[in-house]
């Protein structure tokens, strides 16, 4: 028979002539069992938080992205030669857009940056420029831009410009218009400044500007 007394159980009862076996404290069992189940518990939920807090992670990646780069010169500034029945044959580059000269800038140096390259592009060139047909190699050069703006294809000592507003091969919009400290005219294979033939208009679409110079043609810029 057991013993509730005290709150322990008897594991067996007394028996003549034999001692009773020890008794066992039955708070004292099932607080360790629980704690076992516990301790279990804690360390499953340990593993699984551990094991979805690393599955959560982002790979990481030894590749570091590298900062964009500005657009590349071009390898080699050409410059050809078109005709105009305007203006007689004149320097084109690679694509046939009119090539310009300012007749301010020095021989050998270009005074046009800032704002009045963003609307004269320099022709420029990250190698050595190369001559079309028609076209005399030994006038064919390039300096380098003011501040440190690359290279630029010169021929005859005159560093040679495209204009925006011609927007396609052919077009001379930019002949004898008068901006940003001298004249621009179109270049011939000799590597003088062209002007158009008497009785000639100059331009062909008179493209307009807002910095109030003209064009011999009457063109706004």
């Amino acid at each position: 028979m057991s013993d509730m007394t005290n709150g322990t159980i008897d594991l067996a009862p007394a028996r003549a002539g034999h001692r009773r076996p020890r008794r066992v404290a039955g708070t004292t069992v099932v607080v360790a069992a629980a704690g076992l189940a516990l301790a279990a518990c804690s360390s499953s939920s340990t593993a699984t938080v551990a094991k979805r807090s690393a599955s959560a992670q982002p790979a990481t990646s030894t590749t570091r992205s590298s900062p964009a780069s500005a657009a590349p010169l071009a390898a080699t500034g050409t410059v050809d030669r078109a005709t105009s029945p305007t203006y007689g044959p004149y320097l084109v580059d690679a694509k046939g857009y009119a090539l310009y000269m300012l007749s301010s800038d020095p021989s050998g140096h270009s005074t046009c940056t800032g704002a009045c390259a963003a609307i004269w592009p320099p022709l420029a060139s990250a190698g050595t420029p190369t001559a079309g047909a028609g076209v005399t190699t030994s006038q064919v050069a390039r300096i380098s831009r003011p501040s440190g703006g690359g290279t630029q294809v010169t021929y005859a000592g005159h560093p040679l410009y495209t204009f925006t507003h011609d927007t396609a091969p052919g077009q001379t919009n930019g002949e004898g218009i008068v901006a940003f400290g001298g004249t621009w005219t179109l270049v011939s294979p000799s590597g003088t400044p062209l002007a158009p033939k008497t009785g000639s208009t100059s331009g062909t679409s008179g493209a307009g500007s807002s910095s109030g110079s003209t064009s011999p043609g009457g063109s706004t810029y």
